[in-house]
This record gives structure tokens, C-alpha cells and sequence, in this order.
């Protein structure tokens, strides 16, 4: 990972699946944030088990500088989650063919970019 990140990009992306204790210090010392989670009521308890641990590792003030993702458009969720954790979740467009986006989804992107 040391090799990678000395690369000459202006940008890299990091997937680091699941958190763990192991993955933990490098994800918090990344520049930007991109979390995707699931916004239904059944996976609440995961989303407060990662909160609260990105909280007591980086500040819970922090958490709201990151960008949480989600498939499907469930605003009800999204409002639960709002009022729950005081975060906002950006509905994640389904690509027909990840490997060529067109610019319809630019805008998208230039969100996450931004920091939504």
C-alpha cells in the first residue's frame, strides 16, 4: 500500500470492503471519504456500530464531512437516517454498463467529488 500511494496520481481510490481493526488507521488518514451503506431500517445497527466507531477514532464532528451512499431512492429512509445520525445519504444511480458513463451521471460524480 506504502508503493501505491506514492504513485503519481492526482487521485486513488481505496475499497476498503468491510472496516476492520486492521484497515481502520489507514482509512482515517485518507484525504476523503466515500461510505456506502444500506439505508433500510434492518441495517441501522451496522451503520451505528461503524458511526460510532469513525467517531471515536476521528471525532463524531467529522462524520459529517464524509459522503454516504446508497442504491434505490427511499426518501423516508433517508430522513430516518438524517434525524437519527444527523447525516445525509446520497441515492446512488444503477449504471447499465459501468464501464462506460455518460454524461448524464456526470453530475453525480462531480456530488461526491464535492463532498455532496
Amino acid at each position: 500500500l506504502a508503493e501505491l500511494k506514492q504513485l503519481p496520481y492526482k487521485y486513488k481510490v481505496l475499497d476498503f470492503g468491510v472496516l476492520t481493526p486492521h484497515t481502520l488507521p489507514e482509512y482515517v488518514h485518507c484525504d476523503y471519504h466515500v461510505v456506502f451503506t444500506n439505508a433500510g431500517i434492518w441495517k441501522t445497527r451496522q451503520l451505528e456500530q461503524f458511526l460510532h466507531v469513525i467517531g471515536k477514532n476521528i471525532g463524531k464532528d467529522q462524520i459529517k464531512k464524509y459522503s454516504f451512499l446508497c442504491l434505490g431512492k427511499s426518501e423516508k429512509n433517508f430522513r430516518r437516517i438524517y434525524k437519527a445520525y444527523g447525516i445525509r445519504v446520497l441515492p446512488v444511480p444503477i449504471l447499465e454498463n459501468p464501464f462506460h458513463i455518460s454524461s448524464g451521471y456526470f453530475g453525480f460524480f462531480e456530488n461526491i467529488w464535492k463532498g455532496m
